[in-house]
């Protein structure tokens, strides 16, 4: 059994530019919750890791195996890059208001950094159930029997 991985078209661009516009957007408003900044920070986490990934990696057919430990891989590295691409968010919103006090102090970045190894394992643990839904989903069902 094999997967073929699809091709990044016109409409992953689209992604991009819209994801730019939103990031652009967020970043001239007066805002400091950390709701907006902790989905745009994640959503910059998947979009470079998965476009990074489908744009380096060959379009063959990969075998369910290499592509299972490719799921897990994945997602491992988009919990681990997540909370630093929060924080790099925090940093340069920060810096382009420069305010007498800053939208995100310096003891909430580095609390968001202290949470890389919580995020990392929840990628890790989500890849894993991303690549158990996969094989079940794959494998025969045995209810026609």
């Amino acid at each position: 059994m094999s997967v073929t991985l699809p091709r990044l078209g016109t409409k992953a661009r689209f992604l991009l530019i819209g994801y730019g516009l939103c990031l652009l957007v967020w970043m001239s408003l007066e805002d400091n919750s950390l709701i907006p900044v902790i989905i745009l920070g994640t959503g910059l986490s998947v979009i470079s890791t998965i476009y990074t990934l489908l744009d380096n990696i060959p379009h063959d057919a990969v075998p369910l195996p290499r592509f299972l430990i490719l799921v897990v891989f994945t997602s491992t590295a988009i919990g681990g890059f997540a909370p630093l691409a929060i924080a790099l968010l925090m940093f340069f919103k920060t810096s382009w208001h420069a305010h007498a006090f800053p939208d995100y102090p310096p003891a909430l970045m580095l609390a968001m950094l202290s949470r890389l190894p919580a995020w990392t394992l929840a990628g890790f643990l989500v890849g894993c159930a991303l690549a158990i839904f996969t094989v079940l989903r794959q494998s025969p069902s045995y209810s026609d029997l």
